[in-house]
């Protein structure tokens, strides 16, 4: 009985918790309830189990099969944690970068200054470039691994107050690969010498200012080019013996483009630094000078697709706000350069290019032609292009003969001449690839035309009448183009009355 008891006890705890997991699955436990429940009663730990295992069914949640068939019960809470576990590797993975330590970069050795300001450094494995910087001030780049003058730079910068004197200078060479990537770097410790170049600069010589506030003077015979600071600020450099600059220019360009702030009282500090090849200072000169800025802001911009055109030669683009002269330049297929500046928005662009060919600059048929907006000296819009010089040839359809008149009273006195475009249509203006060649192929011998200017003379003495004259039109191109030459038969008449 006691057995008995104990099994009866057993069988309604099973179908209790099968009820309380599922109603309809408690129906069906009664249905079936003589052989299932045989072995899930045989103890009441596994009933139990379950209960006590929440947690880790929280975290094994994808191995389980059982834990699917249990998600229908709203009082259950094991999905909602399956769902939440892959937020923990989660967590774990953010943390791991912190763990890794950074590559680091390479040491650049041997980093010395002698006694004359030569910076050295040995070479670095790998290193296509190197940079030398002093707090944030940039002394050189390039491929050597050396920099002379690097006290007469500190110098520099020090009057230009660009850097604060101290009493020494920490100098960085940085080394780059070929994607300008930093891969080493190295430092070291530059004592700043009492007595600095900048201050034993000679002055610069006949150095003025005129009324337009034009500044001119005499170049050193060391100075390669001039700096000219303003309020501190490097504004603008010149080079090639043209030693002069605009100051109304240089201020209103700098305050345009952010460079200088305007002063509010007008006064600006004008300073003239002279420098060798090595950037070494050698002369500088520096004046108060007072000037009302009137900069005005101008914007900046390329040309467009259809800006720039080109008809029977002649280049032609849209004006551009402000500027104040185009400069053209032109390269051959060779690398020959050169270059041009107009005032208006076209340019005869075939003329130049066989001027160029025939006085040797230019060779070939295709060039690359750059173009450049200016105002004054600042550049405002950019265009550059291919141009075939063989794509532009006159067809010569619209060269058409016509009739002209000559007075016969005009005629009994001396002879006539009549301009090429009286008597032929479409030759009013030269060729655009060359010039135009006119050749008499028949007609009357007292009329007769120029070969080269196509100007016509009627002799004197032609009775009246009206007379047939046939010429033949080409136009001439340089040889070393090597085109076919267009030529066009046509013809003209000339009436006497």
């Amino acid at each position: 009985m006691k057995q008995f008891s104990k099994k009866i006890s057993s069988l309604i705890m099973a179908l209790a918790v099968g009820l309380s997991l599922s109603p309809a699955t408690g129906l069906t436990l009664l249905a079936d309830e003589t052989e299932p429940e045989i072995p899930e009663v045989t103890t009441e730990a596994e009933t139990e189990a379950p209960k006590e295992t929440e947690a880790p069914k929280a975290t094994e949640a994808p191995k389980e099969t059982e834990a699917p068939k249990e998600t229908e019960s709203s009082k259950e809470t094991e999905a909602p944690k399956a769902t939440e576990t892959p937020k923990k590797p989660d967590a774990s993975a953010t943390s791991t970068p912190k763990n890794i330590k950074e590559k680091p970069i390479g040491t650049v050795a041997g980093i010395t200054v002698d006694e004359n300001g030569k910076l050295t450094w040995d070479k670095y494995d790998g290193a296509y470039y190197y940079e030398v910087m002093s707090y944030g001030n940039y002394y050189y780049f390039g491929s050597e691994n050396y920099l002379d003058g690097i006290n007469n730079l500190i110098d520099q910068s020090i009057k230009d107050c660009a850097i604060s004197k101290k009493s020494a200078y920490k100098i960085d060479v940085y080394a780059l690969n070929s994607d300008y990537s930093i891969i080493a770097k190295g430092s070291c410790s530059y004592t700043y010498a009492s007595s600095a170049v900048a201050s034993k600069l000679s002055k610069v010589k006949k150095a003025s200012i005129n009324k337009k506030g034009l500044l001119k003077w005499t170049g050193h015979k060391s100075a390669m080019y001039y700096v000219l600071f303003i309020n501190g600020v490097e504004c603008a450099s010149t080079e090639g013996g043209i030693w002069k600059f605009s100051l109304p220019q240089v201020i209103n360009w700098s305050i345009e483009s952010g460079i200088l702030t305007k002063a509010s009282s007008n006064k600006y500090t004008i300073k003239l630094v002279g420098y060798t090849a090595s950037s070494t200072p050698v002369d500088q000169w520096s004046k108060t000078y007072k000037y009302k800025s009137k900069a005005t802001l101008i914007k900046e911009y390329d040309f467009e697709d259809g800006d720039i055109t080109f008809d029977k030669g002649i280049m032609k683009w849209v004006k551009v706000n402000k500027a104040t002269s185009y400069g053209i330049q032109v390269e051959d297929a060779v690398g020959n350069l050169t270059s041009c500046e107009v005032k208006s928005n076209s340019f005869d662009i075939n003329a130049y290019l066989s001027s160029g060919i025939r006085n040797g600059n230019l060779t070939g048929s295709i060039f690359t032609i750059k173009l450049v907006a200016s105002y004054k000296y600042r550049e405002l819009a950019k265009w550059d292009g291919s141009y075939n010089l063989e794509c532009i040839n006159d067809d010569l359809s619209s060269v058409k003969g016509k009739t002209a008149s000559v007075k016969y009273k005009k005629l009994k006195k001396k002879a006539q001449t009549l301009a090429v475009s009286s008597a032929i249509n479409g030759v009013s203006t030269p060729g655009s690839s060359g010039k135009y060649v006119f050749t008499k192929l028949s007609g009357n011998g007292k009329i007769s035309i120029n070969q080269t200017t196509g100007k016509i003379t009627v002799k004197k003495g032609l009775k009246k009448g009206t007379y047939s004259v046939k010429v033949k039109v080409s136009i001439s191109e340089h040889v070393n183009l090597g085109y076919e030459l267009n030529e066009k038969p046509i013809t003209f008449k000339i009436k006497v009355k």
